[in-house]
């Protein structure tokens, strides 16, 4: 197997590429396959192990409905495409008639992303993190990722940062403190519900629903989205004012504030508001929606 040192330890490589991408983001597949096309060999690497975090890790799978003979991107054309075939077909014309963003069936639009990839010949791997930025000569020669199965060198003179955080210029020595300017930022959060009672909106969703102003949540009001089960499956979206460094304690700690008052939130729902009195909480995102470098 070949062998490239790095800071005296033998790493073996796992495969070479004309370009790396990091993050499995919307914009780092969509990188990835524009490299693709222009006929480069592409590696994709994801530390979570799904793509697309901008819908998925934050909890949002909604997309706002395309105006009627506006363009459509080829990536979300594939992505509603899926939708369709995995039956959301009547969920999507329902919300275009309406006006309003459309629930997507989570799972459909995780594959759909990997199977564009995977007919564009991009190789991707997931729970796989970049720890170091291999150099030949005094030049960026590729990155080495950390996995189960230990550190491995992915070599390609190309190296793209798709990473919410910029982990790759951190990587290679970069300040990356000042990429998140200004004290403070919104973010958002998500909790997912099954089991509430829909009627209780006469309007219908989206809508919004007043909350004591004790668990501090921007504007002291929640924001109920339809999801893509029907009846009774409802996202509470809610916005917090947090520090916004870009450092890891800054983040960890804004994590925890937010899962505060998630929490907070999710009690007064579900012992307080009638809507919600049969309701199970199902699931909460796994990171915040906002502004990050």
């Amino acid at each position: 197997m070949n062998k490239l040192n790095i800071a005296r330890a033998a790493v073996p490589v796992l495969g070479e590429a004309d370009a790396a991408v990091v993050g499995g983001s919307l914009a780092g597949i969509a990188c990835a396959l524009e490299l693709a096309a222009a006929g480069k060999r592409v590696w994709l690497v994801e530390p979570r192990t799904y793509m697309g975090r901008e819908l998925t890790a934050t909890l949002r799978p909604w997309l706002a409905a395309p105006e009627a003979g506006a363009p459509v991107p080829a990536l979300l054309a594939h992505v509603l495409e899926a939708q369709r075939q995995a039956g959301g077909a009547e969920r999507l014309e329902a919300a275009s008639a309406r006006g309003v963003d459309a629930p997507l069936h989570p799972d459909a639009l995780k594959r759909s992303l990997e199977d564009l990839l995977e007919a564009a010949g991009v190789r991707f791997l997931y729970a796989t993190l970049p720890v170091a930025i291999a150099r030949r000569n005094g030049r960026a020669s590729g990155i080495v990722v950390a996995n189960k199965s230990g550190r491995q060198l992915i070599a390609a003179p190309l190296v793209v940062d798709a990473t919410e955080t910029a982990l790759c210029a951190a990587l290679a020595g970069e300040d990356v403190s000042g990429y998140a300017p200004g004290a403070e930022a919104r973010y958002w959060r998500t909790l997912e519900f099954v089991g509430a009672g829909e009627d209780a909106w006469s309007g219908g969703l989206p809508a919004e629903l007043a909350v004591p102003a004790e668990i501090g949540i921007d504007g002291g009001a929640v924001r109920l989205r339809p999801g893509y089960r029907g009846p009774g499956h409802v996202y509470a979206e809610f916005a917090l004012t947090l520090p916004r460094a870009n450092a890891l304690d800054a983040a960890r700690a804004r994590e925890l504030e937010a899962r505060r008052r998630g929490m907070r939130l999710a009690v007064h729902l579900l012992q307080r508001e009638p809507a919600f009195a049969k309701a199970v909480q199902s699931a909460g995102s796994h990171q915040l929606h906002g502004p990050f470098p």
